[in-house]
């Protein structure tokens, strides 16, 4: 009977193998490797590829018609698939394994797609945990190492070779409470007070820049109640504490040059002010658009830099070409308009402006994500919305 659990697992055991695969995914932190980045013995990163995979032969295995069937809407999975293709059609310019290994991963991306329509909401169970992890991280190494941006004990700490990896944190921070907030009933408004505080010590312009439009979007749809009022709290009393310590201006110190470059038009080493504000990413822009080519350069979801397009669909035509980049915008403003995950797809497009995430370290989410928001319903606001009567 047990060997039969093992080899025949049930749904809820492959949704939480899926779901924990998702999580450690885009867990790139040196901290959490067991060795330095040049010798690194388990990259967690493909431990989740290889959940995943596990979990798609189980939820599957000879199961075609199953599969079939939760395809879902034509004009979903078939710009899915052309993503995917994108991918494998690069063989025509580059014959190298790595093109082909790029396409493999896409289509187990695709098939992650597929799973969360079957399983629902569950493959999601394992980002509270990770979530209230990298921000208790965040605050404590914000506390500790004060003066500097954190990045959680998920991204990477910073040392004396490279500072903490708070892009990512962002992602972590935003979309994945935006996911936490999807599967639990009830607002749980001591989430949200805990990532404000995570979000203080991080200081990413991409995570202002979210949280901004985030907020703008919550005026505008009238999600506005007297549950912002703690979360405002925590958010004045980092921004008080901090400043009388000093912290805040340290680490909000680079954003306040970023918009006095733009706002004097000053120059910088990067060659104008908008390449100073962005750390040279528009730079990038222009280059990749002007290398551009019809089937990209490869995708690349684990080796990137500076050089890397920051921006998700400039980074998907570098990558692998026009038509894929076209397919995941059109998929994402299409769930954006016709699904009720809408904060979590607003947060998918502010965080894909000036970064590219949502396509490499935590390009699996964005697929889950898809296959999710066009099955399952949620309730659509944060601090408006109606809860259920306990009777």
């Amino acid at each position: 009977m047990k060997l039969e659990r093992i080899l025949h697992p049930s749904d809820k055991a492959i949704a939480i193998i899926i779901g924990l695969g998702l999580c450690l995914y885009p867990v790139h932190s040196k901290n959490l490797t067991f060795g330095s980045s040049s010798d690194t013995y388990v990259f967690l990163p493909w431990v989740g590829f290889g959940l995943m995979l596990i979990g798609l032969i189980c939820l599957f295995d000879n199961k075609w018609n199953d599969f079939k069937s939760n395809l879902g809407p034509k004009q979903i999975w078939i710009p899915l698939a052309l993503i995917v293709a994108s991918a494998f059609a690069r063989v025509f310019v580059d014959r190298s394994m790595d093109t082909v290994a790029s396409g493999a991963l896409l289509a187990v991306f695709f098939g992650i797609y597929v799973a969360a329509r079957k399983l629902g909401i569950r493959i999601l169970w394992a980002f509270l945990p990770f979530v209230i992890i990298e921000s208790i991280s965040c605050i404590i190494q914000g506390v500790v190492d004060h003066g500097y941006r954190a990045g959680g004990l998920l991204t990477s700490f910073r040392d004396v070779e490279q500072t903490a990896n708070y892009d990512i944190a962002t992602c972590w921070l935003i979309l994945g409470t935006c996911l936490v907030l999807g599967f639990n009933k009830g607002i749980k408004l001591r989430y949200l007070v805990l990532i404000a505080a995570a979000l203080y010590f991080v200081a990413a312009e991409e995570a202002l820049f979210a949280l901004a439009g985030l907020g703008i979007a919550a005026l505008i749809r009238n999600d506005i109640s007297k549950k912002v009022i703690p979360i405002i709290v925590v958010i004045a009393s980092c921004l008080i504490l901090g400043t009388c310590f000093g912290v805040t201006q340290s680490i909000y110190n680079e954003t306040s040059n970023k918009i006095n470059a733009v706002v004097n038009d000053e120059p910088s080493v990067y060659g104008n002010s908008m390449d100073n504000a962005t750390t040279g990413r528009v730079g990038v822009y222009k280059e990749a658009i002007k290398d551009a080519s019809i089937l990209g350069h490869g995708y690349e979801p684990t080796d990137f830099s500076t050089r890397t397009v920051h921006n998700v669909p400039l980074c998907i035509f570098d990558q692998l070409g026009i038509i894929a980049a076209l397919c995941w915008i059109w998929v994402t403003v299409y769930c954006l308009f016709k699904t009720t995950w809408k904060y979590v797809w607003l947060s998918v497009i502010f965080l894909a402006v000036w970064d590219h995430y949502i396509f490499t370290q935590a390009g699996c989410w964005w697929w889950a994500i898809v296959g999710l928001s066009l099955t399952i319903p949620i309730q659509d606001k944060i601090f408006a919305r109606k809860e259920p009567r306990v009777t």
